[in-house]
């Protein structure tokens, strides 16, 4: 076989990587071919748990990545969770959400972006570290058809503290609005997307302003978790001195009395 300098032949997988087909012939060509291949195969990895879903299938899950003989674990750098069910109430035991990822995060995986769409994960603060902590840089947050806590949501994601992106996004059922314990953001979190007034209020209160956010997003708005005097009340605050974008996805600048916005600072 000729002796493809890696540079090029990584270059070659690139162009294949949503290929899956492609990708499994690539990586049974040779041990050179191999990485890259595997890299694309296995780099997001998306659980789901529900009354759906086969309850095993997460149990052997983690049982195949316990065996000393897999070698892709260091490809991952998406972890997806879905998970609704509520063994309390349904009676058939299986891992709470917080369980599942600290069970991926002792098996050797460490993601920098994690998306979370789970119930009850996030209803009180966390009572000892998360998981992936030394490792996540972006993270997603679904809250739709999930009970949450303004102080959960606030402390949980104060407790990554090398997060560059965060988005909150979907409607809580319920929404307990207790006072959050977190003192500061994130050093590094630059960027944060939200549908919710709830993360944008709490930053407002504090007593030294966040001002390292450059790019704000807001979701859906307005909404009955976020309307325009939200949205317009975070932007006259001190937290936008080093604003340089602002993002409105899926929003209705006619709809409300807000039309117009009045931003302290944007750069």
């Amino acid at each position: 076989m000729l002796n493809i300098p890696q540079e090029i032949l990584d270059s070659i997988i690139d162009k294949l990587c949503d290929d899956k087909d492609a990708l499994k012939a690539c990586s049974c060509v040779s041990r050179q071919w191999l990485p890259r291949s595997r890299y694309y195969q296995f780099m997001s990895i998306s659980l789901r748990v529900g009354w759906d879903t086969d309850a095993n299938r997460l149990k052997t899950f983690l049982y195949l990545i316990s065996c000393p003989l897999v070698t892709f674990l260091g490809c991952i750098d998406e972890v997806r969770l879905t998970h609704k069910w509520n063994s309390r109430d349904a009676g058939i035991p299986t891992l709470s959400p917080s369980e599942t990822l600290a069970a991926l995060e002792h098996r050797g995986i460490r993601p920098t972006r994690l998306y979370l769409d789970c119930r009850r994960h996030l209803s009180v603060p966390p009572d000892e570290t998360p998981a992936f902590t030394a490792s996540l840089l972006h993270m997603e947050l679904e809250l739709d058809e999930n009970y949450v806590a303004v102080d959960g949501i606030v402390d949980y994601v104060c407790s990554f503290p090398s997060l560059q992106s965060l988005k909150i996004a979907g409607l809580p059922d319920h929404v307990n609005p207790a006072r959050p314990s977190a003192k500061a953001l994130p050093a590094q979190l630059y960027t944060l997307h939200t549908g919710h007034k709830l993360f944008t209020d709490w930053m407002i209160t504090m007593k030294e302003s966040p001002t390292q956010i450059t790019t704000l997003g807001f979701v859906t708005v307005p909404s009955f978790q976020l309307k325009w005097s939200a949205v317009n009340r975070y932007l006259r605050s001190s937290c936008t001195t080093s604003l340089e974008t602002i993002i409105f996805d899926d929003c209705h600048p006619s709809t409300g009395k807000y039309t117009s916005f009045i931003v302290r600072s944007l750069h």
